[in-house]
C-alpha cells in the first residue's frame, strides 16, 4: 500500500523530498529534467490553473514514487493534466497506479472528466526505446 501525502510546494524539505524522486526518475538521455527553480514554478497556482503535487511513501515511509495534477481554471475546464513519476528501482510494484488513481480521483472531485497525461519509458543512448521492436516494411 502507498501512503500519499498532498505536499506544500512552499516548504522547502516537502519540495526537495518531492524534485528528489522527480530527478530520480528522469533518465532519458535526449530529455532532461526540469531544475528545481523551473519546477516549483511550474508547481505553483497561478491565473491559469490550480495544481497539486504528492509524494508517494512504502510501507517503510521512504518516498517512491510522486505526481502532480494540473487543472486549467480559464478554458478547458474539464481537462486535468497530470504527471507520475517512479523511480527505476521501485517501479513495477503499483506505486504510480495508486498515486494516478490519487490524482485523478482528485480531478473529478473538481468537475474534470477528461484526462492528458504524457507516458515516458526507458531508452537507450540511441533514443531506441527498451524493448521496442522495428516495424515490418510494407
Amino acid at each position: 500500500m502507498t501512503q500519499i501525502d498532498v505536499i506544500d510546494i512552499a516548504d522547502a524539505s516537502a519540495f526537495d523530498e518531492f524534485y528528489d524522486v522527480y530527478l530520480r526518475s528522469s533518465g532519458r538521455p535526449f530529455d532532461g529534467p526540469w531544475l528545481a527553480v523551473e519546477k516549483r514554478v511550474n508547481l505553483t497556482d497561478d491565473a491559469y490553473g490550480t495544481k497539486i503535487a504528492v509524494v508517494g511513501r512504502d510501507d517503510a515511509g521512504i518516498a517512491v514514487t510522486a505526481g502532480w495534477c494540473a487543472m486549467p481554471t480559464s478554458d478547458n475546464t474539464d481537462f486535468a493534466f497530470v504527471e507520475v513519476f517512479v523511480p527505476p528501482e521501485h517501479r513495477r510494484r503499483g506505486h504510480g497506479t495508486q498515486v494516478l488513481e490519487h490524482l485523478l480521483t482528485v480531478a473529478r472531485s473538481q468537475g474534470r472528466t477528461k484526462a492528458l497525461a504524457m507516458p515516458a519509458w526507458a531508452v537507450d543512448a540511441d533514443g531506441e526505446a527498451f524493448g521496442s521492436s522495428s516495424l515490418p516494411p510494407p
